[in-house]
């Protein structure tokens, strides 16, 4: 049986991805943001993130040979976004670190409680979704330097998040 991905490729319809179509959404956030269940940003670069599947050396009649191992590893997931007018969307993701842990009185959070999903949606030339990776179960681990400066050819102010997560779902 065929899969509808080998059938575009011999039907030869092989339109090019556009790497600035895309969005991430957030959902099922693990706290109260001003009264949203999903939040959305304003990002301008991003990676769909990579993973390893470990091997294992096997040592067989004398020779060695190598299989999968037992852990499949996801990298974490960077995103750079535009900081809005009211900081809005840096002072989120403070909240939410600081939701997990502190340095005061809080110093971690129950797992399930800090954790959000996500989705990367990656949409094609027409703006249509085509594809969507679902990050299940993230959570983000650093928040970058915001950079002021008073030089007057910086247009907007730029952010970094990074995030873990447990795995990562692809829907076509």
């Amino acid at each position: 049986m065929e899969s509808g991905l080998l059938k575009t490729l011999d039907n030869n319809i092989l339109d090019k991805s556009t790497p600035s179509l895309f969005q991430i959404v957030f959902s099922k956030l693990p706290f109260e943001c001003d009264g949203v269940d999903y939040f959305s940003l304003n990002i301008h670069s991003t990676s769909i993130p990579g993973l390893d599947l470990s091997a294992e050396e096997l040592r067989w009649q004398g020779a060695y040979t190598k299989r999968p191992g037992s852990s499949l590893n996801f990298s974490d997931l960077s995103v750079d976004f535009i900081v809005d007018e009211y900081y809005k969307n840096w002072i989120f993701f403070y909240k939410w670190i600081t939701f997990i842990h502190n340095n005061k009185d809080k110093f971690t959070e129950n797992y399930p409680k800090y954790c959000a999903q996500a989705s990367i949606l990656i949409k094609n030339n027409w703006n249509k979704n085509i594809l969507e990776i679902k990050i299940i179960d993230i959570w983000p681990t650093s928040l970058g330097d915001i950079s002021l400066t008073s030089r007057s050819n910086e247009d907007y102010i730029e952010g970094n998040v990074s995030f873990s997560y447990d795995r990562y779902e692809i829907e076509i």
